[in-house]
């Protein structure tokens, strides 16, 4: 309330934006939960969305919440590009912390507004995105230590943002996450088929996007086609062919 009647008093912009950014916040468990239920419901079914919430409070706390979104890939806005920054960097942070959450329904709901954040988004948002992403795939692929099927399907959850901001990867996020697939793809000989064709299929992404990408991932290069030795025939050939694509 103290907001709202500010924002009626003053002539600075700052203040309105300051309010819709409070309303639109996503530091908590619930307004992720909401928001990513809400949207969703938004999209299958904008008329029934529109008749349930058209007076409910909750319309207010859903609008503030998509224009805060929707800030991550907006070309033009009429107040300063830090305040951009500001706002959409801080809903990315709290919806990176809840892509860590030990409840995989708020896993879930969390990462839904990662792919809505990324796609289409800034190069600040796709960059943001990366490093958080890569961040938590290490985390969840750690070098000599026995991987969970559970960690290796959160991590490939993580892949699918990495997916949809490939082409504002840096060289060395390219090379991290081409090193990350390939541990992936050497965790298990009886990993489930679905998962080979998935790292596969990424690393192709990036092979395909490379002028000289033996050079470029030598390390991993070298790491496939030692794996390619002890791995079915099937898999045999889907290196071969991606090593020489």
């Amino acid at each position: 309330m103290e907001w709202r009647v500010t924002s009626c008093q003053t002539r600075s912009p700052s203040v309105l934006i300051q309010h819709l950014f409070e309303m639109g916040r996503l530091d908590r468990t619930q307004s992720i939960v909401d928001f990513s239920r809400h949207w969703t419901w938004a999209c299958e079914d904008p008329r029934g969305f529109d008749s349930e919430v058209a007076e409910s409070s909750e319309r207010k706390f859903f609008e503030c919440r998509w224009w805060c979104m929707r800030l991550a890939n907006a070309d033009k806005t009429h107040f300063p590009e830090s305040d951009v920054n500001d706002i959409v960097s801080a809903n990315l942070q709290s919806i990176f912390l809840h892509c860590r959450d030990v409840d995989l329904s708020v896993r879930e709901h969390a990462h839904r507004l990662v792919a809505d954040y990324g796609f289409g988004g800034l190069p600040f948002v796709q960059q943001t995105i990366a490093e958080a992403m890569l961040g938590q795939m290490e985390d969840l692929l750690p070098e000599s230590a026995d991987i969970s099927k559970e960690a290796l399907q959160r991590a490939m959850r993580c892949a699918e943002h990495i997916a949809i901001v490939v082409r504002g990867l840096t060289k060395p996020q390219r090379q991290k996450w081409v090193s990350l697939l390939v541990r992936a793809l050497q965790i298990d000989e009886e990993i489930e088929h679905q998962f080979q064709e998935r790292l596969i299929s990424d690393l192709k992404i990036l092979w395909r996007a490379d002028d000289d990408p033996r050079r470029s991932y030598a390390e991993a290069d070298q790491q496939l086609k030692a794996f390619s030795q002890l791995a079915n025939k099937r898999l045999q050939r889907e290196i071969m062919r991606l090593r020489y694509c």
